[in-house]
């Protein structure tokens, strides 16, 4: 696999999806679940118009596929990573810790993450999925 190379334009539209996400925050009943059930907390749960199915998403030149949201959960907002590895020659391939952290940190995300699954979206090809808390609730909230 090539390797990750993040320059001027990708860190460009990092700062566009960054900006929109934390403008469009996702609603608990948006995301569909609780960070605490990630296993039903899945990208295709959403009908075809749904607020999450707008999410917006980089290739990097790599061949790696990043969505990123920021979803209101019951403990506060929290950063959504969906990292995925993507074409022909990769099939099957997953993301390394040092892209997934190397992804993280360029979205502004801790590494490690609060919270992190796999979950298959296509026979044989999975994402990796990172949720991180940066905004805690506040008393009185839920």
């Amino acid at each position: 696999m090539p390797a990750l190379m993040i320059g001027p334009r990708e860190r460009e539209k990092i700062a566009k999806i960054i900006r929109d996400a934390k403008e469009t925050s996702l609603s608990i009943e948006a995301c569909g679940r609780p960070v605490d059930e990630p296993e039903l907390h899945d990208l295709r749960d959403h009908k075809p118009g749904s607020e999450r199915a707008q999410l917006q998403y980089i290739i990097l030149p790599a061949g790696f596929r990043v969505a990123y949201s920021v979803e209101a959960q019951p403990a506060g907002l929290c950063s959504h990573l969906s990292v995925a590895v993507i074409g022909e020659s990769a099939k099957g391939a997953m993301p390394s810790a040092a892209a997934l952290k190397v992804i993280s940190q360029e979205f502004g995300a801790p590494y490690p993450p609060h919270k992190i699954w796999i979950k298959e979206f296509d026979l044989g090809e999975s994402e990796v999925h990172l949720v991180s808390l940066y905004a805690p609730a506040t008393a009185g909230t839920a």
